[in-house]
């Protein structure tokens, strides 16, 4: 399915989330498995990788996540977004 915009720029909006938070990521990866878009709203399925530094701890994230995706004007927002912590068995 299409949708009115070009897609968000995932990668980018947690990096300058987390940065706005004071987190400092070292690394960040977002393997995608699917996009459902659908009009102005899209549903991204995959995981979130990252290195990071958060209250002065170092920390390793691995997740599944679910973002959604709304389109607004001339700009995508994130009204939603689950990470599911993975086990080490369940790491690709």
């Amino acid at each position: 399915m299409g949708t009115a915009a070009p897609l968000p720029d995932v990668i980018g909006t947690a990096q300058r989330v987390r940065e706005s938070n004071g987190h400092l990521i070292d690394r960040i990866d977002h393997p995608v498995d699917r996009i459902n878009a659908s009009g102005e709203t899209a549903v991204v399925v995959g995981e979130m990788h990252a290195d990071m530094t958060a209250g002065g701890a170092r920390k390793t994230l691995v997740n599944r996540s679910v973002a959604i995706w709304a389109h607004d004007r001339d700009r995508w927002l994130l009204p939603a977004y689950q990470p599911t912590v993975l086990s080490k068995g369940d790491i690709r």
